[in-house]
């Protein structure tokens, strides 16, 4: 009686394999993500490089009043709510979405097919080196088998045909799936953000020390909004580098509501703090 162990890869065949247009071709591509994932990294970069929104007024002293109002017309000073970076972002959406549609019929029936362990094939023209001979019985030499590939493998099948017995090791069939997790979360992130930024609520507000403030001010700059809460802002807190740069800016707020002080918070750049639904950012400072 022979005893094999088989290790085999599974091939899924793209049920998308239909003719197709070029446009989808054009947007199922990899190398249009690459594409798309680099200018908006330089997108981000430029973002980075330059004021946005209201920090921008601070710039508009120290360059030509010209190429100031250039740069604001082409949404440089809100490059994150520009028409350029929603055209990225929908064209990052559309390829992520059609590069799935693409591929994932492929990579589901990889994912629900299974190795057969009667595929003697697999062991056609095995050299010397591919072989291994035992003088145990088959039985043990079996049950050794499937201990050693308990320990690496998560899916062993086996199967007892014409005088042979099949081993068949599997592993890693979620990562089939992996891919798609990714590419739905980042879907969902673009969403989130296009929603935000359609329906959600922008704005700013400039406090002393000690003053407390219930509205904001938004951020299309036509318009208030009073808070269902009140903020106060017990501290301000500013440290430097040698050179006179700002090393640290630091904001002590309470929020108020009508049962009185509910909170006390530090705020940070780049570490907003979260209170009613609403989302606070540390964004600039001035005397």
């Amino acid at each position: 009686m022979f005893f094999h162990i088989a290790f085999t890869s599974i091939s899924g065949e793209n049920l998308l394999s239909k003719k197709k247009s070029g446009i989808w071709f054009f947007f199922a591509s990899v190398r249009l993500a690459i594409v798309l994932l680099l200018v908006i990294a330089f997108f981000v970069m430029i973002g980075t490089l330059f004021p946005q929104r209201e920090a921008a007024v601070q710039l508009a002293g120290r360059i030509p009043p010209g190429l100031f109002s250039f740069l604001q017309k082409i949404q440089v000073f809100d490059l994150y709510h520009s028409v350029w970076f929603f055209i990225l972002m929908g064209l990052l959406a559309v390829n992520l979405l059609i590069c799935s549609l693409d591929r994932f019929p492929a990579a589901w029936n990889r994912f629900r097919s299974s190795p057969v362990p009667r595929d003697s094939d697999a062991f056609k023209d095995l050299s010397e080196e591919n072989l291994f001979y035992t003088e145990s019985d088959v039985k043990k030499a079996a049950d050794a088998a499937v201990s050693l590939l308990k320990k690496k493998y998560y899916s062993i099948k086996q199967a007892d045909e014409a005088g042979s017995l099949y081993l068949c090791a599997q592993k890693g069939r979620f990562a089939h799936l992996g891919v798609y997790m990714v590419h739905l979360s980042v879907l969902g992130l673009i969403c989130g953000a296009v929603i935000g930024s359609f329906f959600g609520i922008e704005g700013s507000v400039k406090m002393l020390e000690g003053e407390t403030v219930s509205g904001i001010s938004l951020r299309n700059g036509n318009s208030t909004m009073p808070l269902p809460f009140s903020v106060r802002c017990d501290k301000f807190t500013i440290e430097r580098y040698k050179n006179g740069a700002p090393k640290l800016f630091q904001s002590d707020l309470t929020f108020i509501n009508k049962d009185g002080e509910v909170r006390s918070v530090k705020l940070l750049v780049n570490h907003p703090v979260d209170f009613e639904g609403f989302r606070f950012y540390q964004a600039s400072y001035g005397s």
